[in-house]
Formats: structure tokens, sequence, C-alpha cells
């Protein structure tokens, strides 16, 4: 303090005094202190500091792991064996799907020959039915998060009741999925492993027929009663990579980004579940081995 701005003299010793009051106190408490109470704040401090390390790396993987299985892709026709670009397509030449918005054509001949010779129909389902899954796990997890820390507390506190009910508990239900679903797994890859050793040199010639037209894609087959229901072609399609981003399965995607065309080829098989409307199961099978046919396929 300056003396000469107006303050006494007499000021500058009752305030030294205090100073020095003040370090005594606060020497005083942190010599009182436990070291379990220093422990137990270090501890605390470096879990918040790592907590906030692996939410910015958690975010940042996140982050590159959707533009990995999302890449920049130019929209396709949808016919296969096309694989014209839409973008330099007109409006008014384009010819939209019949049973699914979201899927179009290049011309009516294409969306015709889709119709004819592919199982347009199946492709239409799986798009509607993931996009209504996808839905609901938004709804879901939006519920999720804005839920308070006492109802997620509740979650944790057993329920005696739980036996007692009959809707059946959460628990119960994501036992039944995932039994369902391990079931339905097993089924595809018998009949992968039986179709691909009777039909495998023949499909995968198809398929790699369209990924020279329309890229990297993979071969969609639906195993249930409505699969040819008004389809008069072939029990199987040929989906490419920029659709196939819309199903927002990593395991798909990740087989599709890594399989090599020459002798090996995607499967995805589409079943329908009891619970859910459909369970959908990829595959990646080789073809050939050392450049000779195989008589079964590889999973």
């Amino acid at each position: 303090i300056d003396p000469d701005a107006g303050c006494s003299k007499s000021v500058l010793p009752f305030l030294a005094e205090m100073q020095d009051d003040l370090f005594v106190l606060v020497g005083g408490v942190m010599k009182g202190m436990p070291w379990v109470v220093w422990a137990f704040t270090a501890i605390m401090a470096l879990s918040l500091v790592l907590t906030y390390v692996r939410m910015a790396t958690d975010e940042k993987r996140r982050e590159e792991q959707y533009i990995r299985e999302h890449p920049k892709l130019p929209e396709l026709c949808t016919f296969p064996l096309c694989g014209i670009p839409l973008k330099g397509v007109k409006e008014a030449d384009r010819a939209p799907s019949r049973m699914h918005p979201d899927v179009a054509y290049c011309s009516r001949e294409c969306r015709r020959r889709d119709a004819s010779e592919n199982n347009h129909r199946s492709l239409a389902l799986l798009l509607r039915y993931r996009s209504e899954e996808l839905a609901e796990r938004r709804r879901l997890e939006e519920i999720e998060r804005n839920k308070s820390i006492f109802q997620h507390l509740e979650e944790l506190v057993p329920n005696p009741h739980v036996g007692l009910n009959p809707g059946g508990s959460l628990p119960a239900i994501r036992a039944s999925d995932r039994v369902e679903r391990e079931a339905a797994a097993m089924t595809s890859r018998r009949f992968c492993e039986a179709y691909v050793e009777k039909y495998g040199l023949a499909v995968h010639h198809w398929a790699f027929e369209c990924h020279a037209k329309s890229g990297r894609g993979c071969v969609l087959i639906h195993l249930s009663e409505k699969a040819l229901d008004r389809s008069s072609g072939s029990p199987l399609t040929y989906i490419a990579q920029g659709m196939l981003c819309r199903l927002d399965d990593y395991t798909l995607n990740d087989f599709v980004r890594r399989y090599d065309a020459a002798r090996e080829i995607v499967i995805y098989v589409l079943q329908r579940g009891i619970d859910k409307k459909h369970i959908s199961t990829p595959f990646l099978y080789s073809v050939y081995k050392d450049g000779k046919p195989r008589a079964g396929g590889e999973a």
C-alpha cells in the first residue's frame, strides 16, 4: 500500500499482521488434515482429468469411425448392372422406386430390369425395416439421455416383484433378443455354407460384374416367404456401398470396405424374426483359394 495514496502508516502493521495470521491459519488447516484426505483429493482430481481425456478421445474416435463407415460416395442408379451416377441425370428423367421413396433409377428401363432380374422387394423391405429400427434406437437413446440421476439410481436397485410382472423385464427381453439373434446367425451360416458350396462361383461371377459397374457392395438374400412375393426375378440382389451406409451396420460396412472382389463376396442374409420384424446377418466368404475355386465358401 502506498502511504502517499491517503492510507495512514498505522494501518500497514495491522494488514501485515492479518496476512501473517491468514498464512498461519491455512498452514494449520493443511497440517491438521490427515494424509488420507490428501490422497483422496489427489485421486479425485486425477480421476476427473482422466475422465475428461477419455471422453475427448472417445468423441474423436467416434467421429473417425463415422467418417470411415459413411464415406462420401456418389449416388448411383439402384440397378447394379448400370452404375450411372444420378448427379448427371435430370430429375424429370429419373424413375423412383414404387416400393421405397429413397430408391431411384436413372431411367424407367433400369427400374424395369431391376424388377425383373433382381429381388428389389427385399431391398425395399430391408431399407424400411432398418430405418424403423434406427428411429426406435434414437428414440430410446434420447429417453436415456433425458433421465435424471435419480432415475438411473432407481434402475440399479433390484426389483423384487420382477418375477410377477407379466410383461417381462428389460433383462429378460434382452436375453430373448440375444437368443433369437444367435439362432438366426446359426441358421444363416448353415444356409450360406450350403449355398456358396453349390452356387458360389456363379454368384461371385454375377457379383463381380455388378462390382465392375456399381463398385463395392454386397449380395442380399432374403429368407422368408415374402422373398419372391411380387418378384419375377432372382432371389438375390446386389446393393452398392453408398446405399449400405444407410443401414448403419458396422460389421457389414467393415466387410464391404476390406473384401477382395476378385476372390471374395459379402453376403447379407435377411430373415424374419419372431419378436423383431427382421434379423440381418453379414458374412464374408472366400470363393477362390490360391487362384483355384474352392469346394465350399470359407466364412
